[in-house]
């Protein structure tokens, strides 16, 4: 058994070290340790979200999307995807729960949340494009049920590290390990770490291997977060990072991390449904710090999932439109600082709370569940 785990290991390092169609230009250095900074001023208690469509907008004040700042450049260029309903089998998990995309693999892994009755579940379940199939894992071991928790991708170790989340009567601040290969999951004693927090983000950066976390709140109308912090896998400690500035508090952050440029990239959504709050941030490891990246123009999404393309070698952001009840699809470049809105075919339905990975095998996109629309979608960009 040690012999075999050994053996994986060295083929998933051999898979990650492997240069992929967004690999990095700038090669991979030892990244040094972060200068701790002063952290952000305190924050105050964030409004409960009141889990409802968002209101039509006054058109007195334009949004981000509708204004191209003086000696900004035109984004320019198109995208196109479609979507495609997915018949067959599905996951019990509708709302709530968290899924990433196991690359050695090549499936997809989902834990945890609601069913489509709102009953608690928490199940693992992994999803092979091949066949189009869903298969309950049924690990010999489960984290106690939560929802609005994060989950990333450990390529290094192969392995699904989650963190925090609620179970209506708790917050969570608990770090768990998901050992695909022997299929248990493991709570990691990883000495003192982030207080318990949900709707956090959580992103793998593969060029410093640590996983990156930020913000969340504590319950609905209870403390918001903006702290920084980084896990370490190989040393199995949390340490707070604390840089000079932070996005705003937000619900629901989404961020992942994009290779080919070494940042993680933040898009700060409509806190509270206000439009002050939206942007889109960048963070550097190495420099251990937290910037806004200026754009003429963004997507308006508070609930949306937002993961890199390794075959477009951008960000994409699917989620609530701010403007109505409506879905919105938008691609990220970080190279050019250009949000570009997708043009779509097929509609999934306005939703919220659902989950959304890149299948990396098939080069599509996956969209699970969610409320009110639950069905289960394909989005793949046209070649």
């Amino acid at each position: 058994m040690k012999l075999r785990r050994t053996i994986t290991y060295l083929v998933l390092a051999l898979l990650a070290a492997a240069p992929s169609a967004c690999s990095s230009n700038e090669g991979t250095p030892t990244p040094p340790s972060p200068e701790l900074a002063p952290p952000p001023g305190p924050v105050g208690p964030y409004p409960a979200d009141a889990g409802q469509p968002p209101p039509t907008p006054s058109a007195a004040a334009p949004y981000p999307s509708e204004v191209n700042p003086a000696g900004h450049p035109d984004p320019g260029g198109t995208l196109a995807a479609e979507w495609r309903p997915l018949a067959g089998a599905e996951p019990p998990m509708k709302t709530e729960f968290s899924m990433v995309y196991d690359a050695a693999r090549e499936q997809i892994i989902a834990y945890g949340g609601r069913d489509r009755e709102f009953n608690p579940t928490n199940e693992t379940w992994a999803y092979r494009s091949e066949t189009q199939t869903w298969t309950n894992m049924e690990p010999e071991t489960s984290p106690p049920w939560r929802s609005s928790h994060s989950m990333v991708y450990d390529p290094v170790h192969g392995t699904i590290l989650m963190f925090g989340g609620t179970d209506f009567k708790q917050v969570f601040a608990d770090l768990w390990e998901f050992d695909i290969d022997r299929n248990t999951w493991v709570e990691l004693e990883a000495g003192e770490g982030p207080e318990p927090r949900q709707m956090h983000g959580m992103a793998f950066d593969s060029n410093a291997e640590v996983v990156i976390l930020f913000g969340g709140r504590r319950t609905d109308g209870g403390a918001a977060f903006r702290d920084t912090w980084e896990f370490n896998p190989a040393g199995a400690r949390w340490r707070e990072l604390a840089p000079g500035q932070a996005p705003p508090i937000q619900d629901h952050v989404m961020m992942d991390f994009d290779p080919r440029n070494n940042r993680t990239i933040l898009f700060s959504g409509p806190a509270d449904r206000s439009k002050a709050t939206i942007g889109t941030w960048e963070f550097s490891y190495q420099d251990n710090t937290w910037s806004q990246i200026p754009t003429a123009a963004s997507p308006t999404a508070d609930h949306g999932g937002f993961v890199y393309d390794t075959t477009l070698c951008q960000l994409v952001l699917v989620g609530n439109s701010l403007k109505g009840n409506e879905m919105e699809t938008w691609a990220f470049d970080y190279e050019t600082g250009h949000w570009t809105q997708v043009d779509t075919t097929g509609n999934p339905g306005y939703r919220e709370h659902f989950g959304f990975a890149y299948d990396e095998r098939a080069a599509e996109f996956l969209l699970v569940g969610g409320f009110p629309e639950q069905g289960n979608w394909a989005l793949k960009f046209a070649e």
